[in-house]
C-alpha cells in the first residue's frame, strides 16, 4: 500500500520530445492541465533505439535534432511547467553502460526538482525504459500511461523493450489505458488497470478559421496533420491516393523522420511541415477530407490514434484504414481494405453533403483534455497518495 502523502509535483517520463513531437500528444495534454494543480517535471524521452546509419531515416538529422534538445537543459514552459531535457548517453547493450546511464539521468532529475522545488512528487511514466532510471530514484507512487507497446517500436531491441514493459506493469500503482485489446492482454493485476483514453480540445478543433496558407490551394484538399513516421504511416498508399486522385490537393501538415521527397515531388502535394499545436486546427478546417493512412502493424494494433477525435471535432468526412477504435463511431468513419479501397473512398467522401458534420462532433465534444486529466487526478486522490497543493 502506498503511504498518505500530500503530493506537490508529478515527473513525467515522456514518451515524446517537447521540443521536436508532436504536443498533442496525450502526456503533453495531461500535463499541461496538471500543472494548474501541481508542478510538472515534463523529462522529455530518454529513448529506446539508437539510430544508425543506413537503417534509421535521417539518421543524421534525428542525432542533430536530439542533441540540440538536450542542450536546452531546464526550460520553464509556464508558471509551473518545467521541461526538462537530461543528458545521456546512447541507447547500448552493454549493461554497465545502461546502469551509468540510468545513475546520471537519475542525478540530473534529483537536481531538477531541487531547482524548482518540488518536495514530494509521483511519477507518470510512459516510456518503459524510464523503469532503470526509477531503480535510482526515491520509490514513489507509480502511473503507468500504457499508451502504446513500444516493444513493437522498429528498430527496437523488442524482448529488451518488453522486459521494461514488465517491470512498468509490475511496479506501478495505476495503469491508464487507450487500447481495450492491449488492456485485455496485458498481465498486470486487474485492480491497477483503468481506461482513460484520449481526449480532444473541441473547442479549439471544431471552431477554426481555415488558415491563410491554405486559401490559394485548390479543393478538394485531403488532408492529414501529425506525425510522419516509418512505423505509423503507410507512405505507399499515401503516395499512390495522391498519385491517382491528381484533380484534388493533398495537404500533409506536421513533422516527420522519413525521406518525404517521392511524395513531396508530386504536383499536388503540399507539404507544410511542423506547425504550432495551436495553428493545427485552423489547417484541418480547410481539409474537405481527412485521412489517417495508417500501416497494418502491432504497433497500430494496440495504439489508439489521438487525431481520431480531432478530426471527429472538425467534422469533415474522414477515410482511414483499418484499426481497433474505428467501431467506437459506426456510420461516422469510412474504413478503407486496401489501396484501392482507399482511393474510392475519398472520391465518395468528397460529394458528401454536411448531414454527418454535427453527428461527428456531438460525438466527441465532452471528451475533452481537462476532462481526462480530471478524472487522472481525482483518482490519484482517491488512491490516497496526492492533494492538491494549496
Amino acid at each position: 500500500m502506498s503511504r498518505r502523502r500530500e503530493y506537490d509535483s508529478v515527473v513525467c517520463f515522456a514518451g515524446q520530445d517537447w521540443w521536436y513531437h508532436n504536443r498533442a500528444h496525450s502526456d503533453v495534454q495531461i500535463m499541461r492541465n496538471l500543472s494548474e494543480h501541481i508542478k510538472v517535471l515534463f523529462v522529455n524521452s530518454i529513448g529506446m533505439r539508437m539510430p544508425t546509419p543506413g537503417k534509421s531515416p535521417n539518421f543524421l538529422r534525428k542525432i542533430a535534432r536530439k542533441l540540440t534538445s538536450i542542450s536546452k537543459g531546464l526550460v520553464s514552459v509556464s508558471g509551473s511547467m518545467w521541461v526538462f531535457s537530461p543528458i545521456m548517453l546512447p541507447p547500448s547493450r552493454n549493461n554497465n553502460i545502461r546502469r551509468l546511464n540510468a545513475d546520471l539521468i537519475a542525478w540530473q532529475i534529483r537536481r531538477a526538482l531541487k531547482s524548482i522545488g518540488a518536495k514530494n512528487w509521483f511519477y507518470w511514466v510512459t516510456v518503459p525504459t524510464a523503469s532503470d532510471i526509477l531503480e535510482k530514484l526515491p520509490q514513489e507512487f507509480t502511473i503507468f500511461n500504457r499508451s502504446d507497446v513500444f516493444s513493437k517500436f522498429p528498430e527496437a531491441r523488442e524482448e529488451y523493450i518488453r522486459s521494461h514493459e514488465r517491470k512498468m506493469l509490475d511496479r506501478s500503482d495505476i495503469i491508464f489505458y487507450v487500447n481495450e485489446k492491449l488492456m485485455a492482454e496485458d498481465p498486470a493485476e486487474e485492480s491497477k488497470k483503468f481506461m482513460l483514453s484520449h481526449g480532444v480540445d473541441f473547442e479549439l478543433f471544431s471552431r477554426s478559421e481555415i488558415h491563410p496558407e491554405l486559401k490559394n490551394i485548390r479543393h478538394p484538399i485531403v488532408g492529414y496533420f501529425g506525425q510522419i513516421d516509418d512505423y505509423t504511416i503507410d507512405t505507399e498508399l499515401l503516395f499512390n491516393a495522391a498519385k491517382e486522385l491528381n484533380d484534388m490537393s493533398f495537404v500533409l501538415v506536421g513533422p516527420t523522420s522519413i525521406n518525404m521527397s517521392k511524395i513531396k515531388a508530386l504536383p499536388n502535394v503540399r507539404y507544410f511541415g511542423l506547425r504550432p499545436y495551436d495553428q493545427i486546427p485552423a489547417f484541418g478546417a480547410g481539409f474537405d477530407v481527412c485521412i489517417m493512412p495508417w500501416k497494418q502493424n502491432e504497433w497500430i494494433l494496440r495504439c489508439n490514434p489521438i487525431k481520431l477525435k480531432e478530426y471527429l471535432a472538425i467534422g469533415s468526412p474522414i477515410v482511414t484504414t483499418p484499426f481497433p477504435q474505428t467501431s467506437d463511431y459506426p456510420g461516422l468513419l469510412s474504413v478503407a481494405r486496401d489501396i484501392g479501397d482507399f482511393i474510392n473512398r475519398i472520391r465518395e467522401a468528397v460529394s458528401e453533403d454536411d448531414s454527418l458534420r454535427e453527428l461527428r462532433q456531438r460525438a466527441v465534444q465532452n471528451d475533452s483534455w481537462r476532462s481526462k486529466s480530471q478524472f487522472v487526478f481525482e483518482l490519484v486522490q482517491t488512491r490516497g497518495v496526492m492533494q492538491c497543493a494549496e
